[in-house]
């Protein structure tokens, strides 16, 4: 069966306010730069976090933000935003 990919436009933001505390915050971004740095000589790891990730195909309802997130095998880029 052949499955038929559709253009979604998914949203950048969950128009939700951000409630870290400072010592989470810097947590948070430490451990993106360590993980950024473990990985940086490999160009298809994505290091990144508190971005919305969809996780079901074409609903822009199902998602989640993790405050730190590894993603093998997809090209390191600039995410729109």
């Amino acid at each position: 069966m052949a499955t038929i990919s559709r253009s979604v436009e998914y949203p950048t933001s969950d128009r939700k306010p951000m409630a870290e505390t400072d010592a989470h915050r810097a947590v948070m971004v430490d451990l993106i730069g360590v993980l950024e740095a473990y990985y940086a000589d490999d160009p298809m790891t994505y290091v990144s976090g508190d971005l919305l990730l969809f996780y079901e195909e074409g609903d822009k309802r199902r998602h989640l933000a993790p405050d730190v997130f590894v993603v093998r095998g997809v090209a390191k880029h600039r995410r729109a935003g």
